[in-house]
């Protein structure tokens, strides 16, 4: 089953940009609710972080990068999420890895004729166990970046 048109736009938009506007991300979620492809809007939103411009105030959903590093190409500024935020993000990522390579176990399994509960607790425990070193290693380390990081000037 290949993907619609509106599905590879948005997809292709988000891959391609940093950043995407209130009005861009509305009317994306409205076409895909149309088709009833409502989790392709989640997905393709997985690596952006709803947000506002520290320099221009403008409102959006930015691509997080290393560190949680945002970036807004309109006025050029770029800065790092805080520290709870980044907190948040990393843990989710950590629960995904853990989600995602319990249901490839599980799936497997159950291919074999199995009922793959099992393999499904295994296989969440190591993604948990391999992602979440990685998170508890960056998390201080974005703590003092995002903390000592420049602030816009006021009146820009």
């Amino acid at each position: 089953m290949g993907l619609t048109q509106t599905q590879s736009k948005f997809n292709s938009y988000c891959d391609s940009h940093d950043y995407i506007s209130e009005s861009v991300l509305e009317e994306f979620k409205n076409k895909l609710e149309a088709e009833g492809n409502q989790r392709t809007f989640l997905f393709g939103l997985e690596k952006f972080m709803p947000n506002t411009c520290p320099k221009c105030g403008t409102n959006g959903a930015f691509k997080w990068h290393f560190l949680g590093k945002l970036k807004h190409p309109d006025c050029g500024w770029s800065w790092y999420m805080g520290p709870g935020t980044y907190i948040g993000s990393q843990m989710k990522a950590v629960f995904r890895a853990g989600f995602e390579i319990g249901a490839e176990m599980s799936d497997d399994a159950e291919k074999k004729g199995e009922k793959g509960i099992l393999e499904a607790i295994f296989g969440f425990l190591c993604g948990v166990s391999i992602r979440l070193p990685f998170a508890l290693l960056m998390i201080p380390i974005q703590a003092v970046v995002s903390l000592a990081q420049q602030k816009p000037e006021s009146g820009s």
